[in-house]
């Protein structure tokens, strides 16, 4: 079993989703991402409200620097920080 926890930023109450599989967290976890109108530009979560640029950002974009503690499986998001927990903030666990 997985456990999702979404919140708007990292002391926010949490909304918590328990999966069996980590690929059906990833579902979950990559909803509430997009959700926030977050993309996955090139392999990486970006951010058009932090960009410099709207469409084909460079690599340096500052709408990818806004993001860390990110992991992706396959092309799905399955845990991410953004703005360094004053935005929304994704975890998933392995429940014991």
């Amino acid at each position: 079993m997985f456990v999702i926890i979404m919140k708007h930023n990292s002391s926010a109450d949490g909304k918590i989703v328990v999966k069996p599989t980590i690929e059906e967290a990833a579902e979950v976890s990559h909803r509430f991402f997009l959700s926030y109108d977050f993309q996955v530009i090139n392999g990486k979560p970006w951010d058009g409200g932090n960009s410099r640029v709207r469409e084909n950002p460079a690599p340096d974009d500052e709408g990818f620097s806004v993001f860390d503690n990110v992991e992706l499986l396959g092309d799905k998001v399955l845990r991410f920080m953004h703005c360094g927990g004053d935005g929304p903030v994704c975890e998933v666990k392995k429940a014991d």
